[in-house]
Formats: structure tokens, sequence, C-alpha cells
């Protein structure tokens, strides 16, 4: 009887080990340093066309943004969500989000190709190629990435603001020792495609 409990006890705690390690198998996830190059506001104000040097909480030349990107799979679901963030005294400021969730096969997805595919969710994308785009975009954020030299992407982050009546550019430099990027877009076609 008590070798049959030890056992058992024994069982239960190894499981979950097991389990886990097959989740880690289904997820990819990194995370690109991007250098602001530049940044232009330009908003209206009494009808008029007006040009701001900063703006509070926004990132400015030379400050880093961190874009975080992910992919998960298991035997009920699949997702993919980005982020973009800046890192501020007080801590990281979210700048861009998008969760996209599949339940069912094909679900939110437009594949383009063998090497390109698009999620899509309300009002937030994911779209990626191989070759060399990765663009994300909520409600009021989107960013746009390419590649320009082998694991060198560049990019353009913008965002509006209502009712400040301003849009803000940001452009990026994100520099890698390996492309990670492409690997991102490949993981989802993995994981969304249905063929």
């Amino acid at each position: 009887m008590g070798m049959k409990r030890l056992s058992l006890v024994l069982s239960l705690l190894v499981a979950p080990i097991s389990f886990a390690q097959d989740d880690s198998a289904s997820r990819y996830e990194s995370t690109v340093l991007c250098e602001v190059r530049g940044v232009s506001i330009v908003g209206v104000k009494e009808g008029e066309h007006v040009s701001y040097s900063g703006m509070n909480e926004l990132p400015e030349k030379g400050d880093q943004m961190r874009f975080t990107y992910e992919v998960n799979a298991s035997d009920s679901s699949r997702s993919a969500r980005v982020s973009l963030k800046s890192r501020t005294e007080d801590g990281d400021k979210s700048l861009l989000y998008a969760l996209i969730i599949g339940i069912g096969e094909g679900e939110n997805v437009v594949r383009q190709s063998d090497s390109s595919i698009t999620l899509e969710e309300g009002d937030r994308e994911i779209v990626g190629s191989v070759a060399n785009t990765v663009a994300a975009r909520s409600s009021v954020s989107e960013l746009w990435l390419t590649r320009y030299y082998k694991a060198d992407w560049q990019g353009i982050y913008s965002t509006s603001r209502l009712p400040g009546n301003y849009v803000y550019v940001a452009t990026l430099r994100c520099q890698q020792s390996e492309d990670r990027l492409s690997a991102f877009v490949e993981r989802a076609i993995e994981v969304f495609a249905t063929d």
C-alpha cells in the first residue's frame, strides 16, 4: 500500500514536468531592440498645421523600443502576439499590443503565399513575410518593419491621438546578430496556415 501511494505521488509530480516540456516546445518568443532614429509629430490647431518637437511619454531620437513577438500552439488553440514598448524612467511604456487567437482551423487567417501570412481579429492585425516584412496594427498604432540587410531591419512606428489631434511617427533601426524576425514569421505560418 505504501509503495503504491509513493508511485502515485511520484507520477503526479513528474507528469506536470513532462507536460510543461511539451508546451514549451510549441512556443516561440523573442525580442528585438530598435533604436529610434528620428521623430516627426504633426498636429492641427485651430485649423492650422502644427509641428511639434516632442511629446511627453513618447520616445525621442536615440531612445530604445523593445519589439517582442510570440507564437503559441496547443491542441485547442493558437495565438500570435506582438508588443512594442519604450523604456522610460518609470519602467516600460506600452506603445502597441496586438494579440490574435485562433481556435478553429483557418480562423483569423488570410494566407497570401507559402512565405507570408496575415492574421486579423477585430481592430488588430499581424502581417509577416519571411523575405522582408513584419507589421502589426492595433486601433491607434501601427508598426512596419522591413529588412534592409541580412538580419538588420528598419521600420516606422506611428500612432494618432484624439482629442490631442496629432500624429506621431518614429523611424527605427533594429539590428540583430541573427534574423529572429524571419523565424517569427516562419513559426506563425507553421502554426496558423491551413494546408
